[in-house]
């Protein structure tokens, strides 16, 4: 069984797949082919255990997730990384459990960056998702929400 961690980043990875403007270019890796924009990748940046929350019972977990948007277009690349988050914050907003993964998730805040290194400009969106969960001590690849 996979890491309860894993098994929360494979699930946003599936929640996000088959949104309008990306459709199923959504990767659960940090490993993407830049032919394939717009895409979305699920990164699980840090994981922390609520010592004040947690007891015998039940660890609480803090996980910081990253959603990477990634575009390119000759026109309106900002309009589109917009559509991109637009549509990103309504699924998450639509099922803020992933699915009884987690106890809630929350967009925290969104970075956006631009280049013109390549034929057509590129946008860059980071959204920084946070997420609550519970596992068994001992136990980090049983959820127990």
């Amino acid at each position: 069984m996979a890491h309860a961690r894993q098994q929360i980043r494979e699930q946003l990875a599936t929640t996000l797949t088959g949104l309008t403007t990306t459709a199923s270019r959504v990767y659960d890796s940090r490993i993407y082919s830049h032919d394939l924009l717009p895409c979305l990748t699920v990164i699980a940046e840090r994981d922390t255990v609520d010592v004040e929350k947690s007891d015998g019972v039940r660890n609480w977990h803090d996980l910081v997730l990253r959603v990477e948007a990634r575009a390119k277009a000759k026109d309106s690349v900002e309009d589109l990384i917009d559509t991109i988050c637009a549509e990103i914050e309504t699924v998450i907003y639509a099922d803020t459990t992933l699915n009884n993964k987690v106890l809630d998730i929350s967009v925290e805040d969104t970075q956006i960056e631009f280049s013109v290194e390549q034929d057509q400009p590129i946008a860059l969106a980071t959204l920084t998702l946070n997420a609550a969960y519970r596992v068994a001590p001992g136990a980090p690849t049983s959820l127990s929400n």
